[in-house]
């Protein structure tokens, strides 16, 4: 178990096979392989070998019913490893039948087992808005956050995700107004739980920005975007890649509103950061030059585009040989 929590997982892999065969001799079906199976399955999904988890996990399955039969804890713990391990392959109907079943093995265990319900709630939601079920999955995030905020603090790190993957469920569907109070108050909890000037706060007023924006509240939204730029450069310094991609954000917004040196100097910060964070031949880094040439054409700089045309088509043909 220290190979794996030291993250030398071929080892650890070494380890759970050979308690695997020593357990299996005593037992083949008790809850000691059971337990090993699930150990063994975790380390080589950190090797990145998930048929070889998945198969794991499924002989960790039938072990675990037939030493506890189908309806324990247990069995539902597996099933949602299990159901995790088929979503991360977007096999989300798969994994969406797990999590069910796990659902509702968890709400018929005791009270004093404390089953996880709300991660259950949580991990269906997930899956039925990977399948775009809009409907299911915010009745879902719904339920499992009015279980969390009964539960747990209202800070609680599993509140906090809720609310966000609710409010990208409604930005996914174009519905900003509904998402705006959520994102508010996800940012709240931000700012209460890891300080106003932390990643995760810079994180939560990109998020609210970027609502505000496609609300066509641009004044506010730069407002945010500024506000997080000041977090970032804070958190992690002045050429931090997220405070690029803003930049290019409220480069882009200028420009649509005809704010022509603003957005210059904001394309040219933007391409400085992006010049130190990325690879030269990255595509991110290419459409942003690209954009900068248009702006400069479109002012009437044609023989300062230029270069900037070349570079960026000698990076797109390099992505696209």
């Amino acid at each position: 178990m220290a190979a794996f929590q030291e993250q030398q997982y071929a080892e650890a892999v070494k380890h759970f096979q050979n308690a695997l065969r020593t357990a299996q001799r005593k037992d083949p079906q008790s809850q000691a392989v059971a337990v090993i199976l699930t150990d063994l399955a975790q380390a080589q999904k950190a090797q990145g070998k998930t048929s070889e988890a998945e198969r794991t996990l499924r002989e960790a399955q039938s072990v675990w019913e037939s030493a506890v039969g189908e309806n324990h804890f247990n069995v539902a713990a597996n099933l949602t490893n299990l159901g995790s391990l088929l979503s991360s392959q977007r096999r989300y109907a798969e994994a969406e039948a797990l999590f069910s079943r796990a659902l509702t093995i968890w709400e018929s265990v005791p009270p004093a087992d404390e089953p996880p319900i709300s991660l259950a709630l949580y991990n269906l939601a997930s899956v039925s808005q990977a399948q775009r079920h809009f409907t299911r999955a915010e009745s879902l995030y719904q339920r499992a956050l009015k279980r969390q905020q009964d539960e747990l603090s209202s800070t609680d790190p599993q509140v906090l995700r809720t609310l966000s993957s609710l409010a990208a469920l409604y930005q996914e569907q174009g519905d900003f107004a509904k998402a705006l109070p959520i994102l508010a108050q996800a940012l709240t909890i931000q700012q209460q739980t890891s300080g106003r000037k932390s990643q995760g706060v810079g994180r939560s007023l990109v998020d609210l920005a970027e609502a505000h924006e496609f609300m066509g509240n641009d004044a506010k939204a730069e407002a945010l975007y500024r506000e997080a730029i000041t977090i970032y450069e804070q958190a992690e310094g002045k050429h931090a890649l997220p405070i690029g991609q803003i930049l290019n954000t409220l480069a882009e917004i200028y420009r649509e509103r005809g704010k022509d040196s603003l957005a210059l100097e904001a394309y040219q910060r933007a391409l400085s950061i992006y010049e130190q964070a990325l690879e030269p031949n990255h595509p991110d880094l290419g459409q942003l030059i690209e954009d900068y040439a248009n702006l400069l054409r479109r002012m009437g700089r044609e023989e300062e585009a230029r270069p900037y045309e070349e570079r960026a088509r000698t990076i797109r043909l390099g992505a696209n040989p």
